[in-house]
């Protein structure tokens, strides 16, 4: 369980000021389908009922964030292959880790 809570992946994309997906934001859905295909127990699509008891997991309401999805990787196999699949693709990710801080800068969820 722990594993799970510290290597909580968040696709993170932040609001765009055009109305149409960007670049970058398809390239987030396409990797969350992508994720939910292979990985279907442990991706949480922003549609699934598991998301928002996932993406407000924080203590502090300040530090929820909006990711595109949600992954939980149960091993570090797992986890590599993710990470290698993110970093190949260009697609941004943030790692949470359950950090104390009332920011989702400084909750352990780190933008990369």
């Amino acid at each position: 369980m722990a594993l799970r809570l510290l290597y909580t992946l968040f696709l993170c994309l932040f609001p765009s000021q055009v109305w149409s997906l960007t670049t970058s934001e398809q390239a987030a859905h396409k990797i969350c389908s992508h994720f939910n295909g292979r990985y279907p127990n442990i991706t949480f699509l922003s549609s699934s009922s598991q998301y928002e008891a996932q993406s407000t997991e924080n203590w502090s309401e300040t530090a929820w964030g909006k990711p595109t999805c949600i992954v939980e990787p149960t091993d570090t196999h797992d986890l590599q292959e993710m990470v290698r699949t993110l970093s190949y693709r260009g697609v941004h990710f943030a790692i949470r880790s359950g950090g104390h801080m009332p920011s989702v800068v400084r909750a352990g969820c780190r933008l990369v």
